[in-house]
């Protein structure tokens, strides 16, 4: 497959519209989501696409495969946080963060009644015997962070020097349109965006100073027989269709795994599996090439041929995801499913196979063809311990 490498610089603030109605007699508010959507990344791509010949069919336009949408800032790429890491504490001065590891519990006694027979619940090792409530964190860790986590095979406390990243700061902006005879607002046409923000405040090398950097986002494009994209080129992006510029990139680096992952995951009996981008499973939570039997859950992982047990998960809330079609036929509101969130984590017990790395490494593991098409479940990988 030949991929080619995207940056996207909004040139205003972007709606990331989520699920809920907006428009005439339906609701005067268009609310956004904490970050980009995977399938308005992908329509933005294909979009520009058709723009270069319109004769393309929506079939044809469904084979260009998508994916990304990862933030980038200062050259650095940044990746969800992962769920099976747990701030303890913080200290802002040395600049260091303490962190308990999620991992799953045995099975022998536990009285927990869980979704599915063979597998365990998870909880933090080495938890403080008093109360314990873990401290919020930024949503992206760095691509060097993640990997650092990912490596780690001992599952005790331990400290770490994050590089991370919050979301887009939210804009709310009221939008009204005054009759010149009146002075009132026109029936319908007093309404509020909520905007996504890509500037983010930054240490200057003054102290007690600050500079204002954008944030980028970074995205692979496979056209296929297809590729008419050129270098640089403007596309609408979202709600209201805001500008954003896209650059060619050749920053392939952070795409791959780092060479000492990769020998750690060779060979190795327990994997890890985080999920960069939201995925969406035909069984819910559980991947549909997951299934119960003799009392274990098995399968075979895509891409790899290598057969694992599910141990256990530790699965954000679902979360929604709908839109609207303008494909001809279609023209309509698009069913409403849900989405297991980015940064979920699920721990596996290899039974048969070795993991290649260089092949699952940001490759989906969703079931539908067209949601692996459109970016959904890119997954990071790495080993676990107890």
């Amino acid at each position: 497959m030949s991929w080619r490498y995207f940056r996207l610089t909004p040139l205003n603030p972007l709606i990331s519209r989520d699920s809920r109605p907006f428009g005439m007699n339906q609701g005067n508010r268009a609310r956004s989501l904490n970050w980009l959507s995977q399938s308005v990344l992908a329509g933005a791509f294909r979009t520009a696409i058709w723009k270069e010949d319109s004769r393309l069919t929506p079939e044809q336009l469904k084979t260009v495969e998508v994916s990304g949408g990862f933030p980038v800032l200062g050259g650095k790429v940044y990746f969800p946080r992962p769920l099976d890491a747990l701030i303890l504490s913080q200290d802002e001065k040395r600049r260091r963060t303490e962190l308990l590891s999620v991992r799953p519990m045995e099975r022998e006694g536990l009285g927990v009644r869980m979704p599915l027979e063979g597998i365990s619940p998870s909880a933090p090792v080495d938890m403080p015997s008093e109360d314990f409530k873990p401290e919020p964190g930024d949503a992206f860790w760095s691509a060097e962070t993640m990997t650092r986590w990912l490596e780690r095979e001992n599952s005790s406390k331990c400290e770490f020097e994050l590089d991370s990243l919050p979301y887009p700061a939210k804009e709310e902006r009221t939008n009204v349109t005054i009759e010149p005879i009146s002075g009132v607002a026109e029936d319908t046409k007093l309404f509020s965006t909520v905007n996504l923000n890509f500037n983010v405040k930054v240490n200057a090398p003054i102290p007690s100073e600050y500079w204002f950097e954008q944030f980028q986002v970074a995205a692979r494009v496979s056209c296929n027989e297809h590729d008419l994209l050129s270098e640089e080129f403007l596309v609408p992006f979202g709600g209201e269709r805001r500008l954003t510029r896209v650059e060619e990139n050749d920053d392939t680096k952070f795409w791959e795994p780092s060479s000492s992952l990769i020998s750690k995951v060779k060979g190795c009996k327990r994997l890890r599996m985080v999920l960069a981008t939201p995925a969406i499973f035909s069984k819910g939570w559980l991947p549909g090439w997951l299934e119960e039997k003799d009392g274990k859950v098995l399968g075979t992982i895509p891409w790899s041929g290598v057969t694992v047990c599910l141990r256990s998960a530790v699965v954000g809330r679902w979360r929604p995801i709908s839109g609207w079609s303008y494909e001809k036929g279609k023209n309509g509101p698009k069913a409403l499913r849900r989405m297991v969130p980015e940064g979920s984590v699920y721990f596996f017990e290899v039974e048969g196979g070795e993991a290649d790395l260089e092949k699952l490494w940001l490759s989906s593991v969703c079931d539908d063809l067209q949601d692996q098409r459109d970016g959904f479940g890119l997954a990071l990988w790495g080993p676990w311990g107890l």
